[in-house]
């Protein structure tokens, strides 16, 4: 399925995932939420949670207000896991 099809994904986050190599929802899907949002977040790093979000959403094919809590935790997790590292040219990193 296209990725403009899917919940939660605009025309400009769609345009975002082809520039890394997203081009569907079974790669999408394939890859996972947290994957593709760290290639996102390497080529963009201005990405929020909400991106992070709306990549669950669309894999689920539920609105991202609605994914379950559980998940949102874990999505939490993930994201807080993020610090600038200045050593390493200002890139994101996980912890």
């Amino acid at each position: 399925m296209e990725l403009i099809n899917l919940k939660n994904i605009s025309q400009s986050l769609a345009d975002l995932l082809n520039q890394v190599e997203i081009h569907d929802s079974e790669e999408l899907v394939e890859l996972g939420a947290e994957l593709v949002f760290l290639r996102l977040k390497c080529q963009h790093p201005f990405l929020d949670f909400q991106t992070l979000l709306c990549l669950e959403g669309a894999i689920k094919g539920i609105c991202s207000k609605d994914i379950p809590i559980e998940r949102k935790m874990l999505c939490i997790s993930f994201f807080k896991g993020f610090h600038l590292d200045k050593e390493r040219g200002n890139r994101y990193c996980l912890n």
